[in-house]
């Protein structure tokens, strides 16, 4: 795992935009169609393909605890979206049964959601991303930014004092991008959290203290990754 400045290199080599992905963002290409984020998985699968190329048309980044969280997290999010697909199963089942009920012909024969393959697609798609990204190796400063911001300020993403490792990952994130700025790098620089309760203040409005710290390296603020990709797009 690359130091921060080290990652900050690599992104200013490439010349492209870089994504910053908090964890929450990687898992709702799992559990995409359980919460109905609509476009999140063509999405996701662009933003592969454009982060592995070729050619490489932008640089993913994402924080020291990122992959264990999402490694954490998984095997819930798959039960998460395999108890969606059952229910999918059991009301189509239940249509059939009750056009059947009717004597009504159907063109079509009972769906099988379950046994489809999406859940593995999804899986593998939110691992693939995460394998694609590089991964920031943990440091004593930023870690120490992010203990201030539970135990002392108590600033957002902090929000009920708990959140070390949300607080952690987002202070890689703005020291990288200090990293980039000094280095002359001009380019977007794009953050991506689906964490909206600790991140925004109200609806999908990043909280002032979250907007300030952003607006100070340059650092664009978004909340899915449809969004993500527009302003990774978006012309300077």
């Amino acid at each position: 795992m690359p130091s921060l400045a080290d990652a900050a290199v690599q992104v200013i080599s490439t010349g492209a935009p870089v994504l910053f992905l908090d964890t929450c963002s990687l898992l709702d290409v799992i559990r995409a169609p359980a919460r109905g984020l609509t476009d999140c998985v063509e999405v996701a699968s662009e933003l592969l393909a454009m982060a592995v190329g070729p050619p490489v048309q932008f640089s993913l980044v994402v924080g020291s605890f990122v992959p264990g969280e999402w490694h954490d997290h998984e095997r819930k999010v798959l039960e998460l979206l395999t108890k969606h697909l059952q229910g999918m199963q059991e009301q189509a089942a239940h249509f059939h049964d009750l056009c059947a009920h009717f004597g009504l012909t159907l063109p079509f024969g009972l769906p099988q959601y379950l046994a489809s393959g999406l859940a593995a697609r999804l899986h593998d798609t939110s691992r693939r991303l995460l394998q694609a990204a590089l991964v920031l190796d943990r440091h004593p400063d930023t870690v120490a930014r992010a203990f201030d911001r539970v135990a002392l300020t108590k600033r957002r993403p902090c929000r009920k004092g708990n959140q070390l490792e949300d607080c952690t990952i987002f202070e890689e994130y703005l020291q990288v991008c200090r990293h980039l700025r000094a280095g002359g790098f001009a380019g977007r620089a794009v953050f991506c959290t689906s964490n909206t309760e600790d991140y925004c203040a109200p609806g999908f409005t990043p909280h002032p203290e979250i907007a300030a710290d952003c607006a100070a390296v340059g650092l664009s603020f978004t909340s899915t990754l449809p969004w993500a990709l527009s302003e990774l797009k978006r012309m300077p």
